[in-house]
């Protein structure tokens, strides 16, 4: 049975961070494309939902990330969320779900979506620049689906994304018992010397 696993750390950091772990399945799933994206639409822009309301609105965090970390094995979709000083990460949590339960009830737009997707285009042009970078794009086609040329194909299961995909994903993956969530907290102060 799934569970929500939680944690607390203490150690010498200035602010309180959160990061949630959602399990999500191997880079082969059907769901694999549309859970990249939404990672994208979420929290890796500027102009993404969680950064807009975290960071900008509600002005309670410094940055908001999330991506997900697809290998040839389940793993976890990461959302890492760092607070201004003197705010509790608690505060961003509880913003965080009631931001994914406003997903799961409203489809992101298609404009959100077309950003999204001229993102990953723009991101994909730029790491094929290099040499360096074109052999790494062959490279993990060919160590993950046998086909160096599978990179070309990725783009185009990308494009096919729509609204209604993410509102499925989010709400098969994005919930509390499915998620592993660690509060890292600052240590207590020092006496100062007197």
């Amino acid at each position: 049975p799934e569970k929500e696993l939680r944690k607390e750390i203490v150690r010498p950091v200035q602010t309180e961070s959160l990061l949630i772990g959602y399990r999500i399945p191997s880079i082969y799933s059907k769901d694999s494309d549309e859970l990249s994206v939404l990672s994208l639409a979420l929290f890796s822009m500027s102009s993404s939902r969680a950064h807009v309301r975290l960071v900008r609105e509600k002005q309670m965090a410094l940055s908001v990330r999330g991506d997900t970390v697809q290998e040839q094995f389940p793993f976890l979709f990461i959302v890492s969320i760092e607070m201004k000083k003197g705010i509790r990460a608690k505060v961003a949590e509880e913003e965080l779900d009631l931001l994914i339960e406003d997903l799961k009830k409203t489809a992101i737009t298609q404009q959100e979506l077309d950003r999204v997707k001229n993102r990953i285009i723009f991101n994909t042009i730029n790491e094929t620049k290099s040499a360096a970078g074109f052999a790494n794009w062959l490279a993990s086609g060919a160590y993950y689906w046998d086909d160096p040329n599978y990179v070309f194909k990725l783009l185009d299961l990308y494009h096919r994304v729509t609204p209604d995909d993410l509102l499925r994903i989010a709400k098969k993956y994005l919930r509390k018992e499915n998620r592993v969530v660690v509060v890292m907290k600052p240590e207590p102060k020092a006496y100062a010397y007197q």
